[in-house]
């Protein structure tokens, strides 16, 4: 049961949440862009057997040192390949 006052603030809700469910609807079917084939896809970091020892200790073999991204990289590629 609704209150008159309170379903004006619910429905302005659900039409934010639509509009921007809308506005990132292509982006859904996007692929990758720039620099993530060499990030991603081409990485052995991602996928070799001392992938993690190589992200955290290693300084020269990453480009960036970013191991918490590579970190998330490397759990998102062995979920979903």
């Amino acid at each position: 049961m609704f209150i008159r006052g309170r379903t004006l603030p619910v429905w302005q809700g659900g039409l934010i949440v639509l509009l921007v469910f809308l506005a990132y609807f292509p982006a859904l079917r996007g692929g990758f862009i720039w620099d993530d084939d060499a990030y991603v896809t081409n990485n052995p970091l991602l996928t070799a057997p001392d992938g993690w020892r190589r992200i955290w200790f290693s300084t020269d073999s990453p480009s960036q040192y970013f191991p918490l991204t590579y970190t998330v990289f490397r759990i998102e590629r062995s979920v979903w390949d």
